[in-house]
């Protein structure tokens, strides 16, 4: 049962979560220096990110299989954490100060990915909910 609870779902879900939190740094640091001159804004592409994780992870698990009894990897060999695609932001204004900000358009990605976190951290708070039932059944 807690293999359910602890499946590639979760694994997606708390990477999701990472990711969105980087993206959210990312875009505040943006409005921050709407005024800043020749900033360029940029933002992560949440897609292409996630995609690179989730292909980590699946190495990952597949070098722990391929090493049964192994207690750990040997310095050096560890699988290199990959890095988040970070983009430059499309169709924005460049203002007479060669600033790319657009405040309006950053606002409305930062609600957006703000949304989009709290769902995924629900659907984590939904998966403990979900343990803790379980737990509470084995220790009655």
């Amino acid at each position: 049962m807690i293999e359910g609870v602890f499946n590639r779902g979760f694994k997606v879900t708390e990477r999701a979560l990472d990711i969105r939190m980087a993206r959210q740094q990312l875009l505040s640091s943006a409005v921050a220096n709407i005024d800043t001159p020749g900033f360029r804004a940029l933002d992560v592409d949440f897609g292409e990110s996630l995609r690179r994780m989730m292909e980590h992870e699946d190495a990952v698990a597949a070098e722990g299989a391929a090493r049964p009894g192994r207690e750990s990897i040997i310095p050096g060999e560890e699988l290199q954490e990959p890095s988040l695609k970070v983009v430059g932001v499309d169709g924005l204004f460049i203002g007479p100060d060669s600033n790319s900000a657009n405040l309006e358009m950053l606002m409305g990605r930062i609600q957006e990915n703000s949304t989009l976190y709290k769902v995924a951290a629900e659907m984590m708070a939904a998966k403990f909910r979900k343990l803790q039932t379980l737990l509470d059944g084995v220790s009655r």
